[in-house]
């Protein structure tokens, strides 16, 4: 999945950017975790464009992988 990107300024502290989302994913992908992206990331990843700043990464995720997430999570800070 790859966003295209306007040189724009850095988003504003809190928010995640392009790049955050793109890592996570990848982190999940690397540890045999399916991941489904959701929200606004997911609109933004269907129009191939960031559309607004983003909070957060929806996503969904199998029940069995919640403990290994939260692992990675905790370990990534």
């Amino acid at each position: 999945m790859k966003l295209a990107s306007k040189e724009e300024p850095s988003p504003p502290q809190g928010h995640m950017t392009a790049e955050d989302a793109l890592e996570l994913y990848a982190l999940f992908e690397k540890n045999g975790i399916a991941v489904c992206v959701d929200g606004g990331w997911g609109v933004d990843a269907l129009m191939g464009r960031q559309t607004r700043l983003h909070a957060d990464l929806d996503i969904a995720i199998e029940h069995k992988d919640v403990p290994r997430v939260r692992e990675l999570l905790e370990i990534r800070g």
